[in-house]
């Protein structure tokens, strides 16, 4: 029952943070461990990477897929008065 409660919890994290959940150590054996402790800070500076310069990139591109983009917001990169209709 643990080894399924904390793989789904992983699965779930990994969808959501990019990284496995953390304190798998305690939600697997019922105690924490060293080992356990420098996995969660290794987690955690992998997410705060994936929180600083990977996910705005793939927000934007999930906001691209379901159509939440507002196009009239995307700066012109040429004259307006060279614009052919």
């Amino acid at each position: 029952h643990r080894l399924l409660w904390a793989d789904n919890a992983d699965a779930i994290s990994r969808l959501y943070a990019g990284t496995p959940a953390l304190k798998g150590d305690f939600t697997r054996t019922g105690k924490r461990t060293k080992r356990g402790a420098l996995d969660d800070g290794l987690n955690s500076l992998q997410r705060y990477y994936l929180n600083n310069f990977i996910d705005a990139d793939r927000q934007e591109g999930m906001d691209l897929l379901v159509g939440n983009t507002d196009f009239n917001l995307v700066p012109l990169d040429y004259d307006e008065s060279s614009r052919v209709f």
